[in-house]
């Protein structure tokens, strides 16, 4: 049995804490989250909530 949001796509452009828990959800639920960032990398990344909050995502 499948997620309720099986087949649909989710492209995340926004890097902020509301954003990517949203995203999150949406990608836990079934949808295929894929995670834009700007050059050089978010400048969340390599803080601890970083890897929570964009786990599920591409």
């Amino acid at each position: 049995m499948g997620k309720s949001l099986d087949g649909i796509n989710i492209v995340e452009f926004d890097s902020n804490m509301g954003a990517a828990y949203a995203t999150m959800l949406l990608a836990e639920n079934g949808a295929r989250a894929i995670k834009i960032e700007p050059p050089g990398g978010s400048r969340e990344r390599g803080t601890p909530h970083f890897h929570v909050l964009n786990r599920s995502k591409r």
